[in-house]
């Protein structure tokens, strides 16, 4: 728009002075340029052949040049001509100033003249008719004759044309007016009447003018040195043209191989100033421009109160030129300048004039622009728009508003840069977002500027910039639905050639878009219909183009839930967005413009990650914390989404030199919590896999005995190589830890090569699982290299140790069983129940045995080389065909082991020790009261041994509450060798069933009880 302002104004106001000048004052005043002494003028019959001639070819439309009666005047060169049916004297007193001048003016009427432009023979002369012609000389020549011959009247000192007049000449120059007076003493070329001009075409030029006006004035400047010589009017220039009123200004001219029409027009004045090469237009100025758009014309126009157009000479050697061709013809070349500056106002200069804004508008680009100000400098080729107010901006939907506008643009007319300096705003309101707009704001500045060697621009809007895109219900608009970011900066990088190209949003999402990146800086907070970035110092988000087309098939997976028709997710899907917060994010989209979707497909966040989502209710996730978010957190976070809409995230920890993890990354949902080094979610298909050492820790409901807990209890995985985990059940290699915590009161931990840990439901981490009331623990499998350890204690008190080793442990909660399998072993040790097998007087017959008064431990170590079968709740166990030992005795602490060879070392702890090995084992654990005791079944090859008896048998039972052993024969009899002190010899008792209470020295044999002794 402001390149055509410029090309118009220049191009008319420079052609409307030329017009006046070279067709008024040159022909008037070049009549007293013939030499001295001047021929009289001819009143005869007889004209040169000459005048006939030029009076047929270039009068013929007036009968009375070519009438009989006709007074003709030619100079020696032949370049004026000058024909009229009248000459006299005149008396005139006071017409242009004072005192007397009879004797100096002459009348001609009516009056033709022709001038041929000596500079240019070939081109048509102008002409120049008036009804009638008054000039008057500076000297009296005349009394009562006039007589122009030999006479010396001096210069033309002033000049009337009056009644209608008529001036044309080459390139189609045509004015038309009234009275146009020529004054040496005002020093001005005028006219109060109203006058029509045209001009153009030219050999060089198609373009044609046309225009009007009240009034004009032609200012001259005088010098003792006159321009046109010292028989002329001391007039050394044209110091300025001023059109008074009522200014129109017509063109037409061709554009790209189109014919366009424009028009300029003002109250006036209109004024060019000849020696500054100045222009200025007054009082509601309206420029107008209709371009050719199939059969109607699209406008461009400007409105304003005052229009200023500075020029400057093309270059040093054209300004040379002009001055001598000027001091020579006494013409002004005005084709030899070029425009510099253009500048529009919302108020005239003088004082008091009304004020209306600067109006920019133009139907091609549906643009309208308002401000107080506009200035256009065109060898900087930068424009530049003010008003305190905001400058405003329309183009169809999208309204722009800044105090202060800045643009530059290329040698090509191409736009280059535009800075915008204040607080301002963006909005576009489209039918898609309803009454809501698209909304930018910022607080400082807007800079836009070109990126090397692409055709994008760089949009840079600084200080408490915010940009804000509604929510709305077309599926296609995708990630750029219901977005609102805030930064201290916003970049965008703009192809603005490909954006002035799309009209409306159906052809922006059909297209490519004009946008390839954008990016928000310092101090960043963006919220999206899928995502809330909470803190950033760096959003960049980056657009790719596609056209594949592919459909989104629903995976029959039972863990990846159900697409829509349009593979979106669905609104219970969105409706909790993912919050991040990191130091820097980057956001792939992809915009597929064969359908006009918009997705997001990657998301990379740096330094110091916390993403967090809040799923549906969920009553899969109440146990492990279902109430709160799920929190990913890490150093680095890779969020995933391919073309069928599945989601992956990667999250990545922070490691040492040597590789160790110091900074975990983390996904947490209450108080479970799992981390590693490389973490990789993913979302649509509900499953979490981390390559590298890392950690899980998650509530459970029960103790390992199946026992229910009053609040969870928590139990903890290390490993070193990887886990995997759906949802249901998590998998760990390598160098595993698996530890149980119940509150302080019970610590078990469990390490092994392989560890599979089972939930009684899947945790869905999007969607609730409703046929679940609570997450259990379902089952834990651990294989190659097992081992546990497990600490019990009572109010802070440790008061048991259990240790094992297994090759393969399952636990089962689910079917209340357990399972090992060996070799393995088990030790324990318990505090309070340590039981007296040797005699000491004090027993009772068919009472319990009372543990000692001093509570102590008791070192219990159980071997086998199969497998080991229990039921949890029961608290049972059973070991089948393979080689069983048991060893039980006291010891001072915990920890502390005692070994078989010790049974016989007259040790203290040996009297209360005992041996047991079988090849089938069954284990009971009953309580009564506040203790709980042991009862033992044991068949097949069994053997028993103590520091005073042994026995073997086929099979052999054992009640830790009564202290007794029962031993059977089957087929053949029990064997009970028995000591009455240590070091004496054993006597055996052989039986089919044998009753043994060792601290009662009571033993009965097939029914009947006696003391061995």
């Amino acid at each position: 728009m402001v390149r055509f302002v410029v090309c118009l104004a220049v191009t008319m106001f420079l052609a409307s002075a030329y017009f006046m000048y070279a067709g008024v004052m040159l022909p008037l005043t070049a009549i007293q340029k013939a030499p001295d002494p001047l021929p009289s003028l001819s009143s005869t019959d007889y004209r040169p052949p000459v005048l006939s001639e030029a009076a047929e070819q270039y009068f013929p439309d007036l009968d009375w040049v070519n009438s009989e009666n006709l007074e003709t005047f030619e100079s020696q060169t032949q370049d004026l001509m000058l024909f009229t049916q009248h000459t006299k004297r005149v008396f005139v007193s006071g017409q242009t100033g004072s005192g007397e001048d009879d004797g100096r003016t002459v009348e001609m009427s009516p009056v033709a003249v022709l001038w041929k432009d000596p500079r240019n023979p070939d081109a048509r002369p102008f002409r120049l008719i008036a009804d009638r012609a008054l000039v008057r000389f500076q000297n009296r020549f005349f009394d009562e004759a006039l007589e122009l011959s030999n006479s010396r009247p001096g210069r033309v000192v002033w000049a009337s044309l009056e009644g209608t007049v008529h001036i044309d000449g080459p390139d189609g120059l045509v004015i038309d007016g009234q009275q146009f007076i020529l004054s040496e003493q005002s020093a001005q070329l005028y006219s109060d009447r109203p006058i029509r001009f045209r001009y153009g075409p030219t050999a060089n030029d198609q373009t044609e003018f046309s225009g009007s006006s009240d009034q004009i004035a032609i200012h001259l400047m005088t010098d003792d040195a006159p321009l046109l010589g010292k028989d002329l009017p001391q007039v050394s220039g044209v110091h300025s043209l001023i059109l008074r009123k009522n200014v129109l200004i017509n063109t037409t001219f061709v554009s790209d191989g189109k014919r366009e029409q424009a028009k300029i027009a003002c109250d006036g004045p209109f004024e060019y100033d000849f020696q500054r090469r100045f222009a200025s237009f007054e009082s509601d100025v309206v420029v107008d421009h209709l371009v050719p758009n199939g059969q109607k014309f699209d406008r461009q126009q400007l409105h304003c109160q005052r229009l200023e157009i500075d020029l400057e000479p093309e270059l040093a050697s054209e300004v040379e030129k002009l001055n001598s061709e000027t001091s020579d013809s006494g013409t002004l070349q005005l084709d030899n300048l070029t425009f510099r500056r253009l500048q529009a106002f919302n108020t005239t200069r003088r004082l008091g004039g009304r004020i209306t804004p600067v109006q920019l508008s133009s139907d091609e680009h549906q643009v309208q622009g308002t401000m107080s100000q506009l200035i256009y400098d065109a060898l900087t080729r930068t424009a530049v728009m003010l008003d305190e107010q905001g400058v405003i901006v329309r183009q169809n939907e999208t309204t722009f508003r800044c105090p202060r506008i800045k643009l530059t643009h290329t040698d090509g007319n191409d736009l280059e840069t535009i800075e915008c300096l204040g607080p301002g705003e963006l909005m576009v309101t489209t039918e898609s977002f309803g009454q809501t707009p698209v909304r930018a704001k910022w607080d400082q500045a807007v800079n836009v500027l070109p990126e090397a060697s692409t055709n994008f621009h760089i949009v840079e809007l600084n200080g408490n910039a915010e940009f804000t895109i509604p929510k709305t219900d077309d599926p296609k608009a995708g990630a750029l639905s219901q977005v609102g970011i805030a930064a201290d900066q916003l970049k965008v990088w703009v192809d603005f050639k490909k954006a002035e190209s799309l009209q409306n949003s159906d052809s922006l999402l059909k297209s490519r878009l004009p946008v390839s990146r954008a990016q928000a800086v310092g101090n960043v907070a963006m919220v999206s219909r899928d995502a809330i970035i909470e803190r950033a110092q760096t959003i960049d988000v980056r657009i790719t183009h596609s056209e594949e087309s592919h459909e989104v098939a629903d995976s029959d997976s039972p863990s990846r839930p159900q697409k829509n028709s349009r593979g979106n997710k669905s609104e219970e899907e969105v409706a909790n967005p993912l919050r991040v917060a990191a130091q820097s994010i980057t956001v792939h989209l992809e915009h597929n413009s064969l359908d006009g979707k918009v997705d997001v497909r990657k998301v990379d966040g740096r330094g110091d990650v916390v993403m967090t989502h809040q799923p549906e209710p969920n009553e899969s996730l109440q146990e492990l914390g279902g109430e709160n978010p799920i929190v990913m957190s890490g150093v680095r976070v890779v969020a995933h989404r391919d073309r069928h809409q599945n989601e992956y995230v990667t999250l990545l920890g922070q490691l040492d030199d040597r590789g160790a993890v110091t900074e975990p990354a983390m996904i947490s949902f209450g108080a479970t919590r799992i981390g590693g080094a490389n973490l990789a979610f993913d979302r649509t298909g509900n499953t979490i896999s981390i390559l590298g050492p890392g950690k899980l820790r998650v509530p459970v409901s029960k103790s390992l005995e199946g026992k229910e807990l009053d609040t969870p209890g928590m139990m903890e995985v290390v490993w070193q190589e990887r886990m995997t985990f759906d949802g249901e059940t998590a998998r760990f290699f390598d160098s595993i830890r698996c530890s149980f915590d119940n509150h302080g009161e019970n610590l078990t931990s469990l390490n092994c090569e392989n560890l599979s840990v089972r939930l009684t439901d899947q945790i869905r981490f999007d969607k609730g699982t409703k046929d679940s009331d609570s997450v259990e623990l379902h089952s834990i499998h651990a294989t190659q290299l097992v081992e546990f350890e497990s600490y019990e204690f009572l109010k802070n008190q440790l008061i048991g140790v259990r240790k094992g080793q297994l090759d393969d442990f399952i636990l089962d909660q689910s079917a209340d069983r357990f399972t090992g399998r060996g070799p393995g072993q088990f030790h324990i040790w318990s505090y309070g129940n340590s039981m007296k097998l040797a005699p000491d007087g004090k027993a009772e017959a068919n009472r319990p045995i009372q543990a000692n008064e001093e509570q102590s431990w008791r070192y219990s170590t159980i071997e086998f080389s199969g497998v080991i079968n229990g039921k949890i709740t029961d608290r049972s166990a059973s070991l089948e065909n393979q080689r069983i030992e048991i060893l039980s005795a006291p010891v001072e602490q915990a920890h502390i082991k005692f070994h078989r060879d010790e049974i016989s070392s007259g040790r203290p702890q040996a009297a209360n020790a005992v041996w047991l090995g079988c090849r089938n084992l069954r284990i009971n654990q009953k309580s009564f009261g506040d203790k709980d005791y042991w009862e033992l079944f044991a068949r097949e090859a069994t053997e028993l041994e103590g520091e005073r008896f042994r026995a073997v048998a086929d099979e052999l039972s054992f009640d830790e509450r009564m202290g007794r052993f029962v031993l059977r024969g089957i087929g053949r009899e029990a064997t009970l060798y028995f000591q009455e002190a240590p070091g004496t010899q054993f006597r055996p008792s052989s039986h089919q069933l044998i009753e043994f209470i060792p601290k009662r020295r009571s033993v009965t044999v097939d029914g009947s009880t006696g003391v061995g002794g």
